[in-house]
């Protein structure tokens, strides 16, 4: 259980939840093991379950391409929990896995006492979409942080448009594009060459899991790392707005041409 709980914390979409509310996930929840090379969910398929990844690395992959690998922490179809959408990619466990599942009628079940809480701890954070709907930052964000090379993100609201700040790892994607370069397969299939263009697919591919009102207007590149709080936390109130940032970073449509290892 207590390995349960420490995950289940760091997790974005319970962030917000105290020991007991977590503990009702956790009981709601089964611990399930898969080895290397197993299909935990399918691009298309109807989803209605949700898995946490406890151990291991599993790779994500929509329409036949890798887009990431996520490992302990992260969350696979969590959208699948909020409605009955088809999947929006592929995961599959790039090595042995231990998973933490929960269907949706077992969430449904502890919402109640869990959702209050997730949507009160978030209240200063919340965004009002165009017609009132509620859009949780830190939902989207976790999408964002599922992204192989993206380190952290904040996703704020200015002028009613959603917008989203990304710190990538700039040494492990300088070492990509270096590699890439050197095979003409990968070169030739469209592979992100700068920061500008892996910013923007990384915003289409949020954007294609994201209903149409909290859909991501603009991504910004947050060149130096976010400055966090003694509990690893970012410090939010620093990048909720454009002018608010310590180190102001290049939008990606002006950084598309760009030098894929600046900083």
């Amino acid at each position: 259980m207590k390995r349960h709980l420490d995950t289940l914390r760091n997790v974005a979409l319970f962030s917000a939840c105290n020991k007991k509310e977590l503990e009702k996930v956790a009981k709601a929840s089964d611990e399930i093991k898969m080895t290397a090379g197993s299909l935990i969910v399918d691009q298309g398929q109807t989803g209605r379950e949700a898995f946490i990844v406890l151990d291991g690395e599993v790779d994500i992959r929509r329409n036949n391409r890798k887009v990431a690998t996520l490992g302990p922490g992260a969350v696979v179809g969590e959208l699948s929990l909020l409605d009955h959408g088809p999947r929006t990619a592929t995961a599959v466990c790039a090595t042995d896995c231990t998973l933490l599942v929960i269907d949706q009628r077992r969430f449904l079940g502890v919402i109640d006492d869990v959702g209050r809480v997730y949507i009160k701890g978030r209240k200063k954070n919340m965004i009002l979409g165009p017609s009132g709907e509620n859009i949780y930052p830190e939902a989207i964000e976790s999408i964002i942080n599922s992204f192989e090379y993206v380190e952290d993100s904040v996703v704020f609201q200015q002028e009613g448009e959603v917008l989203a700040r990304i710190h990538v790892n700039y040494e492990a994607f300088k070492e990509n594009v270096q590699r890439v370069a050197s095979d003409a397969a990968e070169a030739a299939a469209g592979v992100p060459k700068s920061i500008g263009d892996f910013l923007a697919e990384v915003r289409k591919n949020v954007n294609s899991r994201l209903s149409g009102f909290s859909r991501i207007g603009k991504v910004i590149e947050q060149e130096e790392p976010f400055e966090k709080t003694p509990t690893n936390k970012i410090k939010r109130f620093l990048y909720d707005k454009l002018s608010r940032s310590p180190d102001e970073g290049s939008e990606s449509d002006d950084r598309k041409n760009g030098d894929a290892g600046s900083s």
